[in-house]
């Protein structure tokens, strides 16, 4: 299990020992007109029928948005993993706040829970922006990566830093699906708050 999914299936794991089947690790390096050729071997393996299932890739954000800094969300992404303060937050990314971000699954509650606190947190702090208080609000720097660094240190010692699976992903093989813990803190972190003035950035709207 680890960072696998369960399979509620019994015939599954049967499946993978009929004779007629061969489950075969090296990789598609190119797709011919009868079938593919594998990467680690170089082998031509003919096929009647190709079914593409290629899982998640959990870890890319396809919309083009752009911080402040000119990078994209993606390019943020790809310098050091998938992250995010609370699973909604970045920085140099002010007034955006992300659901079901990075390191917001749980595995064992519902997605709609978290969906729900990190909803209820933006619109906290999208409020002073929306009548006209503030111009932006931006998670500080130093805030995020001391949040993820814990995040991380939750999975030292866990099939979660070795296994492979979409739960680890990017460049360095970062953890950034799982939160690692339990939903607690998720509620309590983005209950009321006073727009969290030691963690935020903010910019006064000029009127």
């Amino acid at each position: 299990m680890g960072c696998k999914r369960l399979i509620f299936n019994s015939g599954y794991l049967e499946a993978m020992h009929r004779p007629n089947l061969k489950m075969d690790f090296d990789g598609i390096e190119s797709i011919v007109e009868d079938g593919i050729v594998t990467k680690k071997n170089g082998e031509h393996i003919p096929f009647d029928v190709m079914i593409f299932a290629t899982g998640y890739a959990a870890d890319t954000y396809p919309v083009p948005i752009y911080g402040s800094d000119g990078k994209s969300i993606q390019e943020f992404f790809e310098e050091d993993g998938a992250k995010a303060y609370l699973g909604t937050s970045v920085p140099n990314f002010p007034n955006f706040f992300l659901l079901w971000g990075p390191n917001t699954v749980t595995g064992h509650t519902s997605a709609i829970f978290t969906s729900e606190c990190q909803t209820n947190y933006s619109l906290q702090l999208a409020a002073p922006i929306l009548d006209g208080r503030i111009k932006s609000i931006d998670v500080k720097r130093k805030v995020f990566d001391e949040y993820n660094e814990k995040i991380q240190s939750r999975f030292e010692g866990s099939v979660m830093t070795q296994c492979t699976s979409w739960y680890r992903a990017g460049k360095v093989g970062l953890a950034f699906a799982s939160g690692g813990g339990s939903s607690g803190p998720i509620l309590m972190t983005t209950l009321p708050l006073d727009r969290k003035a030691p963690l935020f950035k903010t910019s006064v709207q000029l009127h």
